[in-house]
Order: structure tokens, then sequence, then C-alpha cells
């Protein structure tokens, strides 16, 4: 059965690995980045509670995680939460650890009383049942979103 648990400090290694997996599928490439620096990053982010991230374990092994990051708006009238990576194994797809991870996100939203859970999606069509298992659990469009890179 697996089980999903909210990341500690220790769990930073991991949480990296599934990230970089996800970035590098994304990409289309391998990731490339310091991760020494990012496992740290990372730790700092979840002791400080600028991150919160959700890990699923099957057959013995971290299969998925999910992050949430706490952000505030005006239009939200304060906090609300944001995922922002959400990665499962690609053996594991299509079996429901998806949704045992975002449940807890929802229950985490519910439990901080945020009034909204925002999700970023990559481009579709390319990515078009990313879009789909979010609209299958109840979230809508509500439009682009737009980075500016502070390299330029």
């Amino acid at each position: 059965m697996p089980e999903v648990r909210k990341a500690a400090e220790t769990d930073a290694p991991e949480v990296v690995r599934l990230v970089t997996r996800l970035l590098s599928e994304l990409r289309g490439e391998v990731w490339t980045g310091d991760k020494q620096s990012l496992i740290e990053k990372t730790r700092e982010f979840i002791k400080n509670g600028e991150c919160v991230a959700f890990l699923i374990e099957a057959d013995g092994k971290i299969i998925g995680v999910l992050t949430i990051s706490v952000t505030v708006a005006v239009r939200t009238e304060g906090e609300h939460g944001i995922i922002q990576e959400l990665y499962i194994e690609p053996e594991y797809r299509a079996s429901g650890y998806g949704k045992k991870l975002l449940d807890q996100a929802i229950t985490l939203t519910r439990a901080k009383g945020w009034p909204r859970l925002e999700v970023g999606t990559p481009p579709v069509p390319q990515w078009e049942r990313t879009l789909a298992f979010y609209e299958k659990n109840s979230f809508v469009q509500i439009g682009p979103r737009l980075k500016w890179l502070n390299d330029q």
C-alpha cells in the first residue's frame, strides 16, 4: 500500500532527485546543475517552512514528490499555496499515486485555511495529460503563466 508523508529536512536528497528528474523530462535533457547546493537549499526551504514537500513510497522506495510554496496576494486576501513540482516515476504513473499526493496538498490547503491552491502546467498539447489530470481533480484554468529571468 503506498504511503504519503510530509518530507523532513533529511529527505532533501530524495526531493532533489525527483525534482531534477522532472526538470530533465520537461526540458528533454539531463539536469546538470549543482545538486549538492540544491540539496542544501532544499533542506533550508523545508526547515524554514518556505516549502512543504510530500513524498510517496511504493514497493519500498520513494517514487514521487509534490512541493508547495506559500505566497500572498491581494486577490486572495492573504496566503495561498502554489504547487511547484509534482513528479511520479514513469513506471508508476496512471496508478493513482499522483492523486494521492494531490489529495495531501488539498488537505494541507484546507488545514491552513487557504482560499486556493494554484498550479502551473507545462505547455499543451505536449503535456495535455498533465492538464487533464488537474482538471479531473477540480482545478480550473485561470490563464497562462509567464516568467522573467534575472540573467538577461
